[in-house]
């Protein structure tokens, strides 16, 4: 089992998930890369469990099966939310986005970060967004956001931020 050539970043839990099962009778389950004979790294899920027989010798039961296709888009996602992730950093840009069928409300860590609150505060109150903005302002926003959805047309807006009076500017397309 050790002599099959694992990616050196799944080692750690590969070791981890055999001390596990060494120590106790739990099955086990593990998403992994293995070399191939042409040098490539294939992504494979390892399950198993143990049995004993009558004189409670203990052995296991497994399977490989090769995931390679469905890991590949889930890769490729990673890479591309933290490639996206980067270029919003370098760009010091926050996003939000409204469902205009919801009227549900995301915004990005950063942009959390750049208003000064914890992101978790706006995954809680999908209205939060809203209730920040500078009382004079607010009737602004909710007009602009309601053309913009209605209109499907893009806007650009400076707003001040409640409590700390804080100029943001806002552009947004559909």
């Amino acid at each position: 089992f050790l002599q099959v050539r694992f990616h050196p970043d799944d080692r750690p839990k590969l070791l981890e998930m055999l001390e596990r099962v060494k120590h106790h009778d739990v099955p086990y389950e593990l998403e992994s890369r293995v070399m191939h004979q042409d040098g490539t790294y294939h992504w494979t899920l390892g399950q198993g469990e143990l049995f004993r027989d009558a004189n409670g010798v203990r052995s296991y039961f497994g399977t490989v099966q090769d995931i390679n296709a469905r890991k590949q888009p889930e890769v490729r996602l990673k890479e591309t939310e933290a490639r996206l992730e980067r270029a919003i950093r370098g760009a010091d840009a926050g996003l939000w986005e409204i469902d205009a069928k919801t009227n549900e409300t995301w915004v990005s860590p950063r942009l959390a970060e750049m208003l000064g609150y914890e992101h978790e505060r706006f995954l809680v109150d999908h209205k939060f967004l809203y209730s920040i903005a500078h009382p004079e302002d607010a009737g602004k926003v909710r007009k602009l956001t309601r053309e913009h959805l209605q209109k499907d047309t893009p806007f650009n807006i400076e707003i001040r931020q409640r409590v700390h009076v804080r100029w943001c500017a806002v552009a947004d397309e559909a």
